[in-house]
Order: C-alpha cells, then structure tokens, then sequence
C-alpha cells in the first residue's frame, strides 16, 4: 500500500464503520479541499468526531491527519492525481484551451448540475426550504464575486413571497440583519473562496444568537459548517479560471424552484401583485426593438456640437 496515492487508498477503503464511511464519502467529494482544511473541519463536514476521523486516515495507512495531509498535499504539488490542478491555487491559472480540455471542462460543470439535481432530493435541501419558509423576514447577502449573484437571487425571490431583502452591511454594523425582528428572520449567505471575513464574522454572530443561516458555497472549505448545519454546497472547480458558477447558478435557480412550489397558491397571489405594481410603473421593456430607434439628422448632430 505504500506505493498507492491517497486517492488510491481512499478507493480501496474497506471494512469501515458508519462513522468512517461518513468520512470517506465526505473525503471523495470533496478531494481537491483537503490541502486546506484541518481535521477539525473535516469532522464538522462529515458529521463525525475527530476520533473517528483520526481512525480513518490510520485505516488508510498513514500515521495521523497530519501525514495524510501531506501525502494529498504532496499529489498537487507533483501533479499526480484525477485531482491535481483544481486546488485553491491554480485556479488563477490560465486555463489550456485545447479542444479536449474544453469538452472535459463542459462535463465537469454538467456533473455539478447533476449533483445539485440530486442534491435537490436530499434531506439537508428540504431542511434548508424549510428555514426559508418558516421565516417572515429572508434576508440575502454575498461578498465580492457573487454578490451580484446574490442580489440576482434576493430580487427573483422576491417574486416567489413576500419579506426577502439584499443587504450588504453598507452601514458596517449589519443592523438589517441582528437588530430588525431578528426573531422572525433567517439569512441566506452564498459565499465562496477566498472567504470574506464579514461572512465568517456573520455566521459567528448568527450562531450566538440563534438566527437561522443557510450558505451556498463552494467546496474548497468546511467552515460553514461550524456555524450551521444548513450547508448546501457544489462543485466549481472544472479548471476553468477562476472557477466556475454553472452549478453554483443551477442550484440559485433551482432553489428558487422550490420554494414557489411549496407556496404554490402563495406564490400565484404574489405574482399578481408585483404584476400589478408592474403595470401601475411599466418599468419594463420584453422587446426593445420594437421601439422606433430615432435617427439623427446632420441638423441634430450641428445643434449638438
């Protein structure tokens, strides 16, 4: 077994405990994180102790955590591995743009849409809708690269009930959160590496004080799962630069989904108000070019100059 790779050795795992089964099945789906996380953290994310996480990389042949580390560490640094090249780290890399990397690129975001698909069914989804269905006040917020996904989110869903909000903190004290009704609120946090600190921060205060808090992220880290056990999370490493947001959008989008068809007649009594206010306001245009576009004669463009 000494000459097999971490990755070899996961695979051939046998004879395991549930608790170690856990880990594993965490292990394999979230291979291209373990350079970064402790084993504190794969504990959280595999639901088990530290102990049963300890007996796992000892069942795998390694001495403790900090050996098995080294040895996945050792994969990336040598390019070895199916995972070699996804980690944090080269994910600011310009990516190859050879013609089979293109097509292996495709099927990895089409396996993380196929996984939020699947994860759809799962317990840890509906506890997630639950939180946002209980809630009389959703509030939204997102850091750096996908706060524009996240008030993408907050808008549409605004479509879907009634008391969802973006907010971004601007006032440095996040009072839309912790001090208005908190008691009849949840946060939804979609984040992804690297990590603000305000989410981080964030998560800790939802923690202390009892809010409900659902994350959409990444798998580079385990973190959100030390402040809530409502974690949803996808692939985005396909070695595409800067990693990629298809499966992170088909999850948005899909969760949305299922919050319109749990409120069902809910959300049909929404859609007429916001279709009322919409043509009271006529804030939108579904086909521009159907207005005449003015032409400018010489005469317009000498009384302009």
């Amino acid at each position: 077994m000494t000459d097999e790779t971490a990755r070899e050795r996961i695979a051939q795992a046998r004879n395991l405990s549930k608790g170690e089964g856990e880990v594993a099945l965490w292990v394999e789906r979230h291979y291209d994180s373990l350079p970064f996380v402790n084993a504190a953290e794969l504990a959280v994310g595999a639901g088990v102790s530290e102990m049963t996480v300890s007996r796992f990389v000892r069942r795998l042949g390694y001495r403790n955590f900090k050996a098995f580390k080294a040895a996945v560490s050792a994969e990336y640094r040598g390019g070895g591995g199916e995972g070699a090249g996804t980690s944090r780290a080269s994910r600011v890399q310009i990516p190859p743009t050879a013609e089979g990397e293109r097509d292996a690129m495709l099927r990895r975001e089409i396996d993380a849409i196929v996984e939020v698909y699947d994860l759809a069914s799962s317990a840890p989804w509906a506890a997630a809708l639950d939180v946002v269905e209980r809630a009389e006040h959703v509030n939204v917020t997102g850091f750096q690269g996908v706060k524009g996904m996240a008030m993408d989110f907050a808008t549409r869903l605004k479509y879907a009930r009634p008391g969802v909000r973006f907010t971004d903190g601007r006032s440095g004290t996040w009072s839309e959160i912790f001090i208005e009704e908190p008691e009849k609120s949840c946060l939804v946090m979609i984040e992804v590496v690297p990590y603000a600190h305000e989410a981080v921060k964030i998560a800790d205060l939802c923690l202390r004080r009892n809010m409900p808090l659902v994350i959409i992220t990444d798998r580079y880290g385990a973190w959100p799962r030390q402040y809530t056990p409502h974690v949803l999370s996808v692939a985005t490493a396909t070695r595409a630069f800067l990693d990629s947001m298809a499966g992170l959008s088909a999850l948005l989008g899909l969760f949305l989904n299922s919050v319109a068809a749990r409120r069902g007649a809910g959300t049909t009594e929404r859609l007429e108000q916001m279709r009322a206010l919409a043509e009271h306001f006529d804030p939108f245009s579904y086909d521009p070019g159907s207005k005449s576009r003015p032409i400018l004669t010489r005469d317009d463009d000498k009384d302009r100059s």
